[in-house]
């Protein structure tokens, strides 16, 4: 499954306005996103990759995304751009690229500076190809416009087709797991230094309309597997994606009396978020 959304132009101030809770749809797929390897920028064109080994990609192929995993990630001049040598469904050849666009339509104006897990999907170069999955991620061809230390994750995503809509949705919360602030004191300065630590763990909460133990997220209890929450706002235009990954469905209801709604709530851990952003054109 793919992140980065497409949009028009007509569509940017549609996607700028301010969400409600109405318009973010949660979907479940029983699979998590898979690392494969982390790159880092040596230079603004050049980068080493490392392999996290692991199984293989499924032979049916995955979507691929590049995660921004620096703090303080930035590019210098124009968009920043990682390419590899992929091998695609039916054994084909191909390079692919993860590009970093710069949202000049956003707040930050033409900043190139991205957050920690903002995504971006690594396309195959040949126009014929762009829909295949990739089966294999073969070896860093180059980079461009990189400030030398700028990190990112490779990770597969599960197929769009896997993912079930969780209907009855009430409540959907999930602070992202940042890193924590450490303080470091000197003298009477209880911080006189702040350093990034250890990332936090937050907990996922998912709430619901109970219809039954083998309806929406009930039908998953006890299974792990990849949270996705699509905004869309207006009803017509998708302006965000959402992606908690090795999250284990807990769900459990609570009941009460009366006309009182039953609802039911899975809350917990999980091992990676990522973020998707909308691209006009």
């Amino acid at each position: 499954m793919k992140l980065n959304l497409a949009i028009t132009s007509a569509q940017v101030a549609t996607a700028r306005k301010p969400e409600i809770g109405l318009e973010s749809e949660v979907y479940f797929a029983p699979e998590n996103c898979i690392l494969r390897g982390t790159v880092t920028a040596l230079t603004a064109t050049t980068g080493e990759y490392v392999s996290a080994g692991g199984a293989d990609i499924p032979s049916a192929g995955r979507d691929v995304v590049l995660r921004c995993l620096s703090p303080d990630l930035v590019g210098v001049g124009g968009v920043m751009a990682i390419t590899f040598n992929v091998t695609l469904e039916g054994t084909i050849t191909d390079t692919a690229v993860a590009t970093f666009h710069l949202p000049t339509w956003s707040g930050a104006g033409s900043l190139n500076r991205f957050p920690i897990g903002i995504c971006a999907d690594l396309i195959p170069t040949t126009v014929g190809n762009i829909a295949k999955k990739v089966t294999a991620i073969g070896t860093l061809v180059s980079m461009a416009n990189m400030t030398p230390g700028n990190k990112f994750e490779i990770y597969t995503t599960p197929l769009a087709s896997d993912f079930v809509y969780i209907e009855g949705c009430t409540s959907k919360g999930g602070a992202f797991n940042l890193p924590n602030i450490v303080e470091i004191a000197e003298g009477r300065n209880a911080a006189a230094y702040t350093k990034l630590g250890r990332s936090e763990s937050n907990k996922l909460s998912i709430g619901f309309v109970d219809r039954g133990y083998l309806e929406q997220l009930n039908r998953f209890n006890g299974s792990q597997g990849s949270v996705r929450i699509d905004i869309t706002k207006d009803g017509s235009v998708i302006a965000q994606r959402l992606l908690y990954s090795g999250y284990y469905v807990r769900c459990s209801t609570e009941r009460g009396d009366g006309d009182d709604k039953v609802e039911a709530k899975s809350e917990g851990p999980y091992d990676q978020f990522f973020i998707g952003y909308p691209r006009a054109s």
